[in-house]
């Protein structure tokens, strides 16, 4: 029987801790949050959401607790700096 994606992927780090052991599955656990806070901040959103926004851009990746608000805030940003630079560029 053909494993599913999530099936697939608790064998295989059922695997890596039965060879490796809890202190490498800390380690690589601290690793990739410590590479997640390099590329990413939360950005509050209402009074209890908030946003993953990628540092480098701005740009939001994800939400949590399911807020569309900064979405909707986030496409009007975009949209008034499109018309404003279109605006400025008309001469």
């Amino acid at each position: 029987m053909k494993l599913n994606k999530a099936q697939a992927g608790r064998a295989g780090g059922l695997a890596t801790f039965g060879k490796h052991g809890a202190q490498h599955m800390r380690e690589i656990g601290k690793r990739g949050a410590r590479v997640f806070w390099e590329r990413y901040r939360l950005e509050p959103v209402d009074l209890a959401d908030f946003a993953i926004v990628e540092r480098a851009t701005g740009k939001p990746i994800n939400l949590l607790y399911n807020s569309s608000k900064f979405l909707a805030a986030q496409q009007t940003k975009t949209a008034m700096s499109r018309d404003n630079s279109s605006r400025h560029n008309r001469g």
